[in-house]
């Protein structure tokens, strides 16, 4: 077997400047590691690969439904890199998840956060989230939460910010983990004497539901695994011709998103479509180039009782300079544990009956 040979240095797609290249990983590290999985190693260089990885997979791996998801399931990155709540903190622009529910004692709703890696078909473990519940006169409610606080003075300064006017009554929620710094933090408010956390029901169930907010930070990451993936797969493109400018441009620095980056609930996999679902959770990516366009499908956590949204990203289109008709498709199945080292397994996906034709 001839051993490939990786270019050290040459011409970068995005900077256009000759550069070290740097190993690219189009499938992000945050998604695990995965058997028969191979990096795209000459194309970028460092700078403009650490510019990519900053900007737009730190949003793409903790915000959004991957993000909930990927917590959901225990998904870990690399190793060193920083673990991040995505409850208690935004990523590169977005909001932190905000799951909503009322455990069956509560007289409204609280803020939850998934347990990580409890994800289990439909079913998750959620746990309470410190917060502080502040009821105004007016008849406002206002939830703060104490994930970043360490002093009193922050949560004063706090309700300062939000110009509520005259409380009439205010609620300490908790786990019983962390009853002893919220009190600390909250020791401002005389009412919370009597806090309410030692009736918290501990167990049973609720519905729940999570907003969330992404940037173009996230529509961007996505098309840059679609287009990397091509690159990597379609040896017919370098990535630096004409074709690609925009696909690079958007990446890089943005622009409208759905001119690249569309999603939909048109499902890529015959299985799919008539009502099946695989029995473990994994990723799927499927691209296609012909006569009149580049592009590529891809969907995120496909597993049991979840079926996620298809994203398709346009790599390039009417350039009719391409006279075949290319297709390559890959399942990325995670295993219930980790064996030697890897996540799951890259394979072929021939189970694919046929391949969209737009």
């Amino acid at each position: 077997m001839n051993k490939k040979v990786i270019h050290k240095s040459g011409k970068c797609i995005y900077c256009g400047n000759e550069k070290r290249f740097s190993r690219e990983h189009y499938l992000p590290e945050c998604l695990g590691k995965f058997k028969g999985f191979e990096t795209l190693d000459d194309r970028i260089c460092k700078e403009c690969n650490g510019h990519c990885g900053r900007q737009l997979e730190d949003q793409f791996c903790r915000a959004g439904d991957i993000g909930f998801l990927r917590y959901g399931l225990g998904i870990e990155g690399k190793k060193g890199s920083e673990k991040v709540n995505p409850f208690e903190r935004g990523s590169s622009g977005s909001s932190p998840l905000k799951m909503k529910g009322k455990p069956s004692e509560q007289d409204g709703e609280i803020q939850l956060q998934l347990v990580k890696g409890s994800r289990d078909g439909r079913r998750v473990g959620v746990d309470y989230i410190s917060q502080v519940i502040l009821h105004t006169e007016s008849g406002e409610i206002h939830h703060v939460l104490l994930t970043k606080m360490t002093e009193a003075e922050e949560l004063r300064a706090k309700i300062e910010e939000l110009n509520i006017g005259k409380l009439k009554q205010v609620n300490l929620i908790t786990p019983e983990a962390d009853r002893e710094r919220a009190e600390k933090i909250t020791a401002i408010f005389p009412e919370l004497a009597e806090a309410k956390w030692e009736n918290l029901p501990m167990s049973g169930e609720t519905f729940t539901r999570t907003e969330f907010e992404v940037t173009d930070k996230y529509f961007r990451a996505i098309a840059k695994i679609g287009f990397h993936y091509v690159l990597k797969h379609f040896p017919h493109f370098r990535g630096d011709e004409e074709m690609f400018a925009g696909i690079r441009n958007f990446i890089f620095n943005g622009g409208p998103i759905q001119d690249y980056v569309t999603w939909s609930n048109k499902q890529i996999i015959e299985q799919i479509k008539n009502g099946y679902c695989p029995t473990t959770f994994g990723h799927v990516i499927l691209a296609r180039a012909n006569e009149h366009l580049v592009w590529c499908r891809l969907q995120f956590f496909l597993g049991p009782d979840t079926v996620p949204l298809v994203f398709k990203v346009v790599i390039a289109q009417n350039k009719p300079t391409l006279l075949y008709d290319i297709t390559s498709g890959h399942h990325f199945s995670y295993y219930e544990e980790v064996k030697d080292g890897f996540r799951g397994i890259m394979d072929t996906l021939n189970w694919i009956h046929k391949a969209p034709t737009n």
